[in-house]
């Protein structure tokens, strides 16, 4: 049996808004880490100063419809997914973005992909999820 991976990264490295996942192969592959149904996503950069900020958007792809979906719900359109309650994510302290939230009801998803929506500032972002419940299925 291979073995179960505890961490992920999403991406790394990346410095300007990136686009929607579209092919089935976009994202990270959730049976690396058996299916989970919930991980905490870790998001940082490692470069940058002054005031930063990240918007981030999750979506989770389906096999058995071969779509991807976005994971969330508000009631304007363009907030469904997006992590930090729809909010910017901010700088701590001047130059450091350190956020964890945790992403559930991904049981069924076989994918699992961050978006970038919008940056402020010049950070150089890195977003890894961790299991949080990879009992004993």
């Amino acid at each position: 049996m291979p073995t179960t991976q505890q961490n992920l990264t999403v991406f790394s490295g990346v410095t300007a808004a990136t686009a929607a996942p579209a092919a089935a192969t976009d994202g990270v592959d959730l049976k690396l880490m058996r299916y989970p149904n919930e991980v905490v996503c870790l998001i940082h950069n490692t470069a940058g100063s002054g005031s930063l900020g990240v918007t981030c958007k999750v979506w989770g792809y389906h096999q058995a419809t071969s779509k991807w979906y976005v994971l969330g719900t508000d009631a304007t359109a363009g907030n469904r997914g997006v992590l930090n309650e729809s909010s910017e994510i901010t700088s701590i302290s001047a130059g450091v973005i350190a956020h964890a939230e945790i992403i559930t009801g991904l049981r069924g998803f076989s994918r699992l992909d961050i978006e970038v929506t919008a940056k402020t500032g010049s950070p150089t972002l890195t977003c890894v999820i961790a299991t949080r419940d990879l009992g004993n299925r």
